[in-house]
């Protein structure tokens, strides 16, 4: 026998009253519809008998054929069903309004989190049959992972757009997404489904049971489910778009400058004699001349000639005219950072032009057949007698680059270049890649979901309910260890060094690093530690929930619940991290002269202190902490053989796997009262339904991070156990100095609230006036941080006549700073343009007061910060460490939000309905994180510098022996109440309906047109706007359409989602056109799916399909937009009831 499940929500089970109003009938089905287009239609005729249940938005029990006072799409559970889908985030992402959401396969921790209007996840708010539900999606915040919510118990998702704080408390400022479950569910239903790609591969597999029974005489109801999910991993060389790093991103157009193969004897004869090592300018990489005449002023003043433009070859002509033509950036694959690589990139240790070595015998020496081996010497080209010589577009850090690299065979060659857009960056060549081949593009994801449910009658008018559910989540990404080491040292003594530069000029003592170094000759080489263990991120999540309470009915058919709602989140991270100090002792290798075998420098002299770099990239200062000279711990490390050349043990020593833990606890007590006043005050439309309560709720977030990060040196350290770093040294031996070292965090935030909401009919079943009823709600919360805050709504329903009603809401909603934003501190990385740097005093808003601020500043701290300008130049080539940091003196956000629309269902076109919604946000005090470039220039910026906040939130580089002296060092990036956010647009649904003969067609379109979505958030311009419409994942269109066919047994259906233009990329659509072009745009995109089912009796159903039919493509500069990197994906499943 097939089980039998029945919709309850709260304690409105009790009641059972007869369809209101025709035009209530009428939005019945158009909702209906919506949600399971795929549902055979009711037999007609038959009776209207509906169960009043609480519908998401309202606590107030309703008849479900009365239509919302606001927005709410339905998506059911055979839609879910039908999908495909592995994940349900990937279903609800479907969804207009929730486009913006993440999945597993765009989270680095593999989490599912909704997000409304792309307006972030933590305004919106995610609950579980009317209740919180505890979170786990984002680190400290409320939001949720929908990944540990069994699909087996989803009997559908209401998703309501629009400002909910008054009914359901902080975080519901765009909307709630509610998950009812079963309830009351008898018999066992198994479910198996399996998928992979047209690949073979991305292989997937769903098994969820359900089973329910009845006892005590159906007095009470137990109901078990189990959901087990497996997804397995792709890595980035699985899909041809993504291989030999295929995804693209934006940077400076190469067509600006010459490239290899532009300038030849023949064709340009002038930029050939111009533009060669023997003039210290390079044949390609630098910037083409901007006009024929800027050209010739330059080649004339050099040459002490005279020529015109028409001794121009066409060739060069041709060239001047393709950068005046260029776009100023473009968007190709194979972005490199030219200046390392994985093998390393060697260069001579004296780092001069004059180096004769000629490894390939072609005749030129081999720093100079490269841009990035000539960019590589110590040079001024000002001195050459070129005024123009700083059009060229080379950076002046000189000494970026290196020579020679390894190939995979380990053959030692010249660098090779691939298009060059600048001292730093290529498309192509041999620069480190954004991404590996072995990268991770989707992880290894397992989900194991248990639930116990149950409900007892204690008597006719009193049940016991409860809920158990426990979730384990496992994520596994790998990604290549990406870590600018730049110019490290390899000693004469260094065994590993490269045998065909030994005794050649390349190693030889002298030079500017002999003078700057002292050190004895030998190589540099700048390397990206790819061989080392890689970056694995191991992630466990377990999730608790328990939900327990009582509701009954009062004589006068009141109804009152009490609730208790504890839940628990505890995530596990394993990762590796490289210890500096054993990386540097590691790599300082010699010969034991005992054994005549590598040997780290320290086993044979433990006061030997290893150089580090150069220019301190990355920034340590000489000093081994976490381990003893010469107890046997350190193992060298070959960097010098190319990839993969890194003895397992030697990255075990200095990358170990650390371990972070992190919890969140949340509790919820809540008891509420919902009734009408039939038994004492009607009004000639009806009595006035209300619902009263009020909650407790406290949350608690833990942070406890690895002793390594904390900078605890660990046993076997020349130090007692425990010891922190800070106590013993000032210096980065652990990869931090005591401002990077993170910190345990914990926090919690308690809130105690009291809400009320009333329906008031004023008019009903009048002309004209078939309906109008008036909706309110207030909720006061006083918070133990941030004291008391209010959330209000209004609504109005009204149905002039039968076929059509309209609805509009305006309400204000608040958000509380959550525990990540007020307590949580995690590291970050950063690079601000340096607003001291002479060539961006212009742009500030007040130049005057900009320079003046840098000269004070300069000047109270010993900063190399001359008169300004021209005066000072960042120093800096990398990114730099600092914390995201919480602020416990955030107050609460606020949001208004305004909603009109209507539903239509002309009784002269039966099954049709079409709803029209117009919503408007606008959000104030908004908590954002201030980005370090708005710190940086909000200190330099401000009438009070020094003293206002912003100034404390940095410190720059003091040491003047560092090669980044008077660029920062550090940033707290924290967050304040300080954006606002103005958003607007357009919802509407249209469904149909209909049958011809014995099959049944159900068409449906719902969608999103998005008005604007601006963001204000600049500290010193309030007026400046952000616009956000038309980036990548917000475009203005969004809309899916589906046709769904049943004949008897057999059903099918298909799915076609849209998207208009967007940007490629994250940033000013405005700035994105300029810089770019059309070039900058996606165009209009379609995804089609399809599906299909079998009943072949009443217990056993067959079903498929095929997503993504075309085999679409995410965007060239995205793994999983608009579409996941699985490609054409077939799946399979059986349902068996029994």
């Amino acid at each position: 026998m097939a089980p039998t499940s029945h919709a309850r929500l709260r304690a409105q089970h009790f009641t059972r009253r007869r369809a209101g109003a025709p035009v209530a009938a009428a939005v019945a089905t158009a909702m209906a519809m919506m949600a399971a287009p795929a549902a055979a239609q009711d037999a007609e005729g038959a009776p209207q008998l509906l169960e009043e249940i609480v519908v998401t938005g309202t606590r107030i029990a309703r008849d479900p054929n009365l239509a919302s006072p606001v927005p709410v799409q339905l998506v059911s559970e055979d839609e879910i069903r039908l999908s495909g889908q592995p994940n349900i985030a990937d279903v609800l992402n479907r969804v207009p309004a929730l486009l913006g959401s993440e999945s597993a396969e765009n989270s680095t921790t593999g989490t599912n989190v909704l997000n409304l209007r792309g307006l972030g996840s933590t305004r919106t708010l995610t609950l579980v049959n009317g209740r919180r539900y505890v979170g786990g999606g984002t680190e400290g915040s409320a939001a949720v992972d929908i990944s540990s919510i069994p699909n087996a118990l989803i009997e559908r998702v209401e998703v309501l757009t629009g400002g909910a704080s008054a009914v359901y408390g902080a975080d519901a400022v765009t909307g709630v997404v509610n998950f009812i479950l079963k309830d009351d569910f008898e018999g066992q239903e198994l479910n198996v489904r399996g998928g992979l790609s047209s690949r073979g591969d991305a292989e997937s597999l769903n098994v969820d049971y359900i089973g329910g029974l009845n006892f005590a005489g159906g007095r009470g109801n137990l109901v078990f489910a189990a959901d087990f999910r497996q997804d397995n991993a792709l890595r980035t060389g699985d899909r041809p778009w993504s291989r030999n790093n295929g995804i693209a991103r934006g940077q400076a157009n190469p067509d600006l400058r010459f490239q290899k193969g532009d300038i030849s004897a023949s064709a340009t004869p002038l930029f050939f004699e111009f533009y060669n090592t023997d003039e210290f300018r390079f044949p390609y990489g630098l910037f083409i001349p901007q006009t024929a005449e800027n050209f010739l002023d330059r080649y004339n003043t050099v040459n002490g000639t005279s020529l015109t433009v028409a001794d121009l070859s066409p060739a060069e002509l041709a060239l001047i005219e393709r950068r005046s033509n260029a776009p100023s950036r473009a968007i190709l694959p194979q972005p490199t950072f030219s200046i390392s690589n994985a093998p390393g990139i060697i260069s001579p240790f004296n780092l001069d032009i004059f180096h004769d070595v000629d490894l390939d015998g072609d005749g030129t020496p081999d720093c100079d057949q490269s841009f990035v081996g000539f960019n590589n010497q110590f040079y001024l080209p000002s001195v050459l007698g070129d005024p123009g010589w700083q059009q060229d577009g080379i950076f002046r850090f000189d000494y970026a680059g290196g020579c020679w690299t390894r190939t995979g065979d380990g053959q030692l060659r010249p660098y090779q270049d691939g298009l060059v857009v600048g001292s730093f960056n290529q498309f192509g060549g041999d620069g480190v890649p954004d991404r590996y081949n072995a990268d991770s593009l989707y992880p290894k994801t397992r989900q194991l979901t248990l639930n116990l449910n149950g409900r007892y009658e204690l008597t006719s008018s009193v049940n016991a309910f409860g809920e158990l559910a426990y979730s384990r989540g496992e994520s596994r990404r790998n990604v290549i260890q990406n870590g600018f080491f730049d110019l490290l040292y390899g000693s004469p003594e260094n065994p590993f060094l490269p045998q065909e530069l030994l005794g050649t000029s390349a190693v030889e003592p002298g030079g500017f690093a002999g003078a700057i170094t002292g050190l004895p000759g030998g190589l540099w080489i700048t390397r990206d530690p790819t061989d080392t263990g890689g970056s694995r991120t191991d992630i466990d999540r377990d999730t608790m929930r328990v939900v327990a309470g009582l509701e009954g009915e009062l004589n006068n058919g009141w109804f009152w619940e009490v609730a208790a709602n504890v839940g628990n989140f505890d995530r596990k991270d394993r990762f590796n991290t490289i210890i500096l100090d054993r990386f540097f002792a590691a790599i300082d290798v010699v010969t034991d002269p005992a054994t005549g075998n590598p040997v780290c420098r320290s086993d044979l002299d433990p006061d030997a202190v290893p150089f580090t770099t150069l220019f301190g990239i990355p920034d340590f200062d000489p000093g081994i902490y976490s381990f003893t000279p010469g107890d046997g711990q350190c193992v060298p490390a070959n960097i010098w053989g190319g990839q993969n050349s890194i003895d397992p043990a030697a990255a075990e020593f200095f990358n170990p796997t650390l371990r972070d833990e992190f919890k969140y606890r949340q509790r919820v007590f809540t008891a509420q009262l919902v009734g009408d006043t039939e038994n004492f005050l009607n009004l000639p439309a009806g009595p006035i339904g209300f619902a009263v309560g009020g909650e407790h709720r406290s949350e608690k977030a833990t942070s406890r991070r690895d002793p390594f990060l904390q900078g605890i040196l660990p046993p076997g350290s020349p130090f007692p156990a425990g010891t922190n770093i800070a106590d013993v040294s000032g210096n980065n031996s652990l990869g931090f100095d005591n401002l990077f070292i993170y910190r345990d965090s914990s926090g919690r935030i308690e809130s105690t609230e009291a809400f009320i909401e009333i329906a008031v009919p004023l008019i009903a079943d009048q002309r004209f006036a078939r309906e109008l009823t008036f909706d309110a709600a207030y909720r006061y919360a006083d918070y133990n941080r941030i004291g008391g805050v209010d959330a209000w709504k209004v609504g109005l329903v009204y149905a002039p006549v039968d076929d059509i009603s309209f609805r509009g809401t305006i309400s204000r909603a608040v958000r509380a700073p959550n525990l990540r934003e007020t307590f949580i501190t995690n590291p970050a990385t950063f690079r601000p343009v340096d607003p001291c740097d002479a060539a961006e005093i212009a742009n500030a808003p007040d130049a005057a007061l900009r320079a003046a601020n840098c000269q004070a500043g300069a000047e109270a701290a010993g900063l190399p910060l001359p008169a300004l300008p021209p005066g000072f130049t960042d120093p800096l080539s990398a990114r730099f460490g600092g914390v995201l940091g919480g602020n416990a003196e955030l107050e609460e956000e606020t949001a208004d939000t305004f909603t009109i629309g209507f539903v239509l269902q002309p009784s002269f076109l039966p099954g049709f309905s079409l709803t029209v919604d117009y919503w408007d946000v606008e959000l104030k005090d908004g908590i954002e994180a201030i980005t370090a470039q708005e710190t940086v220039d909000s200190c330099y910026d401000a009438a009070d510098f020094p003293n206002n906040v912003f100034c404390t939130l940095f410190t720059r580089e003091t040491n003047p022996s560092s090669a980044q002296f008077g660029g920062f060092r550090f940033v707290n990036q924290t967050f304040v109440n300080f954006a606002s956010l103005k958003a607007r647009g357009y919802d509407f649904a249209a469904a149909y309906g209909f049958s011809l003969g014995d099959n049944d067609f159900n068409v449906r379109l719902i969608g999103s047109k998005q008005e604007k979505l601006d963001r204000f958030t600049s500290r010193t311009d309030p007026t400046a706007v952000d616009p956000r419409l038309r980036e990548r994942r917000t475009p203005k269109w969004n809309a899916q359409a589906s046709l769904n066919w049943q004949r008897g047994p057999l059903s099918a259906g298909w799915q076609t989602l849209y998207q208009s233009s967007q940007s490629l990329l994250l940033g000013d659509v405005t700035v994105t056109q300029q810089l770019y072009g059309d070039a900058g745009f996606t165009g209009s995109t379609f995804v089609h799916n399809m599906n299909a089912s079998w009943w072949y009796n009443d217990d056993l159903r067959i079903y498929g399909g095929v997503n993504n039919v075309t085999d679409r493509e995410p965007f060239i500069t995205n793994v999983s937009w608009p579409v996941g990197p699985r490609g054409r994906y077939f799946f399979l499943g059986a349902q068996l009831s029994f």
